[in-house]
C-alpha cells in the first residue's frame, strides 16, 4: 500500500515521536484495509490533533519490524507495552475526557470479557461492510 489511504499515511511508524507535552507519543496501529479501522483512525486523529497519539497502518509495519501484530486487531503501543483489540480501543477512548469513565467501568467484573467478545464479533465481520 503506497501513499495515503483515507487519511492514514502508509508506512508510518513514529513511536519515538514526541507530542506537544514532550512525552513519547502512543502509537495506534490499525488495519488500513478495514473501513471501521480507518474510521476509528480518522476520528482519533481529529480528536487528538497529534498531541498524544500517532495512527499507523498495521500491514506495512509488521513485516519490516518483526512486530507481533495481528491484522484483525487494533493495537496500542505505549511505554513499551502493547494492548490489543478491545483493550486498546478502551484505553484510547479513556484518554479523552468524554470517555474517561471507561477506565473505571472496565474494572467492573465481566465488563472486559463482554467487551472482548463484542470486539471479536465486530472484527470477524468487519469486511462485510466494505
Amino acid at each position: 500500500m503506497n501513499g495515503k489511504r483515507r487519511g492514514i499515511p502508509a508506512g508510518r511508524h513514529e513511536s519515538a515521536d514526541t507530542g506537544a507535552t514532550g512525552t513519547e507519543k502512543k502509537v495506534v496501529y490499525i488495519d488500513a484495509d478495514c473501513r471501521i479501522c480507518r474510521f476509528f483512525g480518522r476520528l482519533l486523529e481529529s480528536a487528538d490533533k497529534g498531541e498524544e497519539f500517532t495512527v499507523a497502518p498495521i500491514s506495512p509495519v509488521a513485516p519490516e519490524y518483526g512486530r507481533n501484530i495481528m491484522r484483525d486487531e487494533i493495537q496500542l503501543e505505549e511505554e513499551g507495552a502493547t494492548r490489543h483489540g478491545a483493550d486498546a480501543v478502551l484505553a484510547v477512548l479513556a484518554a479523552f475526557r468524554a470517555f474517561r469513565f471507561l477506565g473505571y467501568v472496565s474494572m467492573s467484573p465481566g465488563f472486559m470479557k463482554f467487551s472482548r467478545k463484542i470486539y471479536s464479533f465486530i472484527a470477524s465481520h468487519r469486511h462485510f461492510l466494505d
